[in-house]
């Protein structure tokens, strides 16, 4: 398997002339991609479309609405309890209603925003959405590469282990985290 240097390129032109540039170095055409990378979740891998079988924020939900519902019923039965049984048992039906909604609400923002954070001081990033150049490299003309797509302007450079054959980048799984070059 060999190895390939990548990075995200805003710039069409930018990209046309990386590859141009690339193939400077002696890299054939064939060992280079250009390609699309869709934004997170919308790669299409499912029967049912996209990439995910849950949404990251939602993990924790469930745990919210369960906590959300008792706290809502005690409340509400509280309050109901005034107007004689009934009151008590639609009291704790409305409260528990809106306490597990209000708790699902809550935990899915907590554990959204946990999942932006990067660990610090990893060199593994998500992939970023937009149009990126790859090139099987060898290890001679390795930073020659990732100085180049610095110069086109490219970004999140990327090193990896994979095949790029006929300029289609055979075993890329948008999905995997990125390993940034040094």
């Amino acid at each position: 398997m060999g190895r390939i240097i990548a990075g995200r390129i805003d710039v069409q032109e930018h990209a046309e002339e990386l590859v141009s540039a690339i193939q400077g170095l002696g890299i054939s055409r064939k060992k280079v991609s250009v390609f699309y990378v869709n934004p997170d979740g919308q790669h299409q891998l499912l029967p049912m479309g996209g990439d995910k079988d849950h949404s990251p924020g939602t993990s924790a939900s469930g745990k919210g609405a369960w906590i959300g519902a008792g706290a809502g019923a005690a409340a509400g039965a509280a309050v109901g309890s005034i107007a004689g049984p009934v009151g008590t048992a639609a009291g704790a039906g409305v409260g528990a209603y809106t306490g597990s909604l209000a708790g699902a609400v809550g935990e899915t923002d907590k554990t959204a925003e946990s999942a932006d954070k990067p660990a610090g001081g990893s060199r593994i990033a998500d992939r970023q959405a937009g149009l990126h150049v790859a090139a099987e490299v060898s290890s001679r003309c390795r930073q020659d590469v990732v100085a180049l797509i610095r110069q086109y302007e490219g970004e999140q450079i990327e090193d990896t282990p994979g095949r790029i054959e006929d300029g289609e980048w055979v075993d890329f799984d948008p999905t995997q985290p990125v390993n940034l070059a040094s």
